[in-house]
C-alpha cells in the first residue's frame, strides 16, 4: 500500500466512504455484498446484530488502545467482549496494529482491518472480528483483500477470521484458501461492471 500515501486516504465515517486522493473508491465489505444473503433475516435483527458487532469492535479497540470500563459496555456486548479476553490470554495475543485503514494502489479499493498480531508467539496475524453465529465462505475472500492491500507485509502474515460468541466462547479460523483473492478480484470486477452502467 505504500505506507508514506496513508494520509491521503480519508474515511467519512456516517456515509462508510472511503476516498483516495478525493476519489470515492469501494469498500471490501460493499464489492463482497453478493456472497452474503441476508434477505432471511428480518431487519430489526440485522440491525440488532449490526450494533452489537459495531459496539464489540469498539469495546475491543478501547480495550486494546488504552483501556475500557467494563461497567460502560452493553450487557448484550459483555459475553462477545469476554470471548475476545479469553483469546487474549489463551493465545498471547499481542495487538501490532488495531483498525487499521488500507487501499489497494492497483485494484482501487479499501477497507479498515480490525487487528494484526502474534499469535502463542507464532508469525503476525491478520485478523477480522465477527460476531456473526455462522461461519461465513466470504470471510476468506474478506481478509484476503485486507492481506492484499497491506504490502510490503502481506508475505508475512496468516489470515485468520476470530468468531466471538454470544456465550463467551470463541473459535479462531485459520484461512488459508489459496483461490480467496481470486474470489474477491471477481467480486470487484463485478462491481465495477455494474457501476459503470449505472
Amino acid at each position: 500500500m505504500g505506507r508514506e500515501g496513508i494520509t491521503v486516504l480519508e474515511f467519512d465515517e456516517a456515509k462508510h466512504e472511503y476516498r483516495w486522493c478525493g476519489e470515492v473508491v469501494p469498500s471490501v465489505t460493499q464489492i463482497l455484498k453478493p456472497l452474503s444473503d441476508f434477505s432471511r433475516i428480518p431487519p430489526d435483527v440485522l440491525e440488532r446484530k449490526r450494533q452489537i458487532g459495531t459496539a464489540t469492535h469498539k469495546a475491543i479497540e478501547l480495550h486494546l488502545t488504552g483501556g475500557v470500563e467494563l461497567e460502560s459496555i452493553d450487557p448484550a456486548v459483555l459475553p462477545y467482549f469476554n470471548a475476545f479476553l479469553r483469546f487474549e490470554e489463551e493465545n498471547q495475543f499481542r495487538m501490532e496494529q488495531c483498525e487499521t485503514r488500507v487501499h489497494h494502489h492497483l485494484y482501487r479499493y479499501a477497507g479498515t482491518l480490525d487487528l494484526i498480531g502474534p499469535v502463542k508467539s507464532g508469525p503476525l496475524a491478520l485478523i477480522d472480528l465477527k460476531t456473526a453465529a455462522e461461519f461465513s465462505p466470504a470471510w476468506g475472500p474478506q481478509t484476503a483483500a485486507y492481506y492484499q492491500a497491506t504490502a510490503p507485509f502481506a508475505a508475512t502474515m496468516d489470515r485468520a477470521a476470530l468468531q466471538l460468541r454470544d456465550d463467551g466462547t470463541y473459535r479462531y479460523h485459520r484461512l488459508t484458501r489459496a483461490g480467496d483473492f481470486a474470489t474477491f478480484l471477481a467480486c470487484l470486477n463485478i462491481y465495477n461492471f455494474q457501476r459503470e452502467f449505472k
